[in-house]
């Protein structure tokens, strides 16, 4: 696909909507139908569930398919990349209790083969903090089946790709996402610190301590009884992930009402056996140009600022959204049965509200686009670096044809369309019309692509 812009910092987006206003604003009922239920009419998810915490009063609010929900609070579902702050918790309190160090070399904790750059070793806080330099997946993991690639990647897998791999740049030089660094994180920890699996030290060491008992990786005869299917970005049902070694990095399951008392751990640390460990997973651990981190955590930590937590997770039928203010003591949290970007939309407009900086949606609903501005629309169109594109009418819906790629096109207005695919944001395509009325320009919202009508 031509340069479409989708990377996956979720630096830009998840601090634009993470303000610094002093006052808090805990938003009504109406407000938040004003930010969510565009999410619904625009197709966004079938099912959201909302949760809003503000100095211990909490608000659980289901909509789409969870609207009539007695209890949306207690729906499980998974949270994918919300996974790591557990995670970063776990090596954090394996810290506090004397077990390793931060600044423990990996190759001192594992037979894998721990690649270096000219001398310069991975140490346990590079792993938590992205900053390994290791590639977000193995070479040899497969993402045409991701459900499947997750559920049988194991260790015999892992030493494999370890055996040849090579390090670009020297670790703790830079931020770059890493999903098989933090699983390495969660396994080599969990083995050497605790003398057991992932899910048991993530259990008996983080989610007891916190009285999470609507968490965990493999579910309980309870929690299937409330675990709902999800669906993949066009709304058909999807598959759920099974995370295996990997789990570290994405395996969790919870609900909203569980993720509160993360919420409350996170600004109460000091009501907790692990309070340790959870502040020094709040702690700035990397600060580079365009991203801070803490264990597991996305930061915002500039002076004079309130610090501010986050993430956001994606599997193949889910996303979630969690923000913490702990100075200001209000969260957000979202978790959807749908892989869009509608966790991040959402959240990120509720953090909004929540700073008392207005109720804004942000997710776009389709409109009808007319026969002439259809057949304006359609044609082919050519990049800057050659990449050719189509865009077609297919039983009333536009079609962006490239390769063997077919995206579903959407209308926000007629001189702005838009495609659903990616994690943090809809990708808008700006139309520009020649005096004939014919477009013969397509404008990337970035400013940067421009496609040229070539028939």
């Amino acid at each position: 696909m031509t340069k479409i812009i989708l990377p996956f910092i979720f630096l830009l987006l998840i601090f634009s909507g993470i303000l610094t206003a002093k006052e808090s604003y805990f938003p009504t009922k109406t407000d938040i139908d004003r930010i969510v239920k565009p999410a619904i009419e625009g197709k966004w998810a079938k099912g959201i569930v909302i949760g809003l915490y503000q100095k211990g009063w909490k608000k659980v609010l289901g909509y789409g398919k969870f609207k009539d929900s007695k209890n949306p609070g207690s729906i499980i579902l998974e949270i994918g990349s919300n996974t790591k702050p557990f995670t970063g918790t776990l090596l954090a309190e394996a810290v506090i209790q004397g077990k390793c160090k931060l600044d423990d070399e990996v190759s001192n904790h594992t037979d894998l083969n721990i690649p270096d750059f000219q001398g310069k070793k991975i140490k346990l806080w590079h792993l938590a903090t992205h900053t390994s330099a290791l590639p977000n997946i193995p070479s040899n993991f497969s993402i045409s089946n991701p459900a499947e690639s997750y559920k049988n990647y194991n260790l015999k897998d892992v030493k494999k790709a370890f055996a040849s791999l090579k390090l670009t740049y020297a670790p703790g030089s830079k931020w770059a996402y890493s999903n098989i660094g933090m699983a390495l994180c969660g396994q080599i920890v969990s083995k050497k610190a605790f003398s057991c699996d992932f899910e048991k030290a993530l259990h008996e060491k983080i989610l007891l301590p916190l009285g999470m008992t609507d968490t965990s990786i493999t579910l309980s005869k309870n929690m299937k009884k409330r675990f709902v299917s999800g669906h993949d970005i066009d709304l058909n049902p999807g598959k759920n992930w099974d995370f295996g070694f990997l789990s570290p990095c994405g395996g969790i399951h919870s609900t909203v009402n569980d993720l509160f008392k993360w919420v409350d751990a996170q600004i109460h640390p000091e009501k907790y056996s692990i309070e340790k460990a959870i502040l020094l997973s709040q702690k700035v651990h990397y600060k580079g140009k365009n991203m801070t981190v803490g264990l597991g955590w996305l930061l915002h930590a500039e002076p004079g600022d309130d610090k501010l937590l986050n993430h956001a997770g994606q599997t193949g039928a889910y996303t979630s959204w969690i923000s913490i203010c702990p100075e200001r003591e209000y969260a957000v949290i979202v978790l959807s049965d749908t892989a869009s970007c509608v966790s991040i939309q959402l959240g990120s407009s509720l953090n909004l509200a929540m700073s008392g900086k207005g109720i804004k949606s942000t997710l776009p609903i389709p409109m009808k686009l007319s026969k002439k501005i259809i057949d304006s629309v359609t044609g082919k169109y050519k990049y800057q670096d050659g990449t050719v594109i189509d865009i077609v009418q297919e039983s009333k819906q536009l079609f962006w044809l490239q390769g063997k790629s077919k995206l579903p096109l959407f209308a926000r207005s007629d001189k702005k369309l838009y495609m659903k695919f990616g994690l943090m944001s809809p990708y808008y395509i700006d139309l520009k019309y020649s005096k004939n009325g014919k477009v013969n320009k397509l404008i990337s919202d970035t400013g940067v692509n421009v496609g040229k009508r070539v028939r």
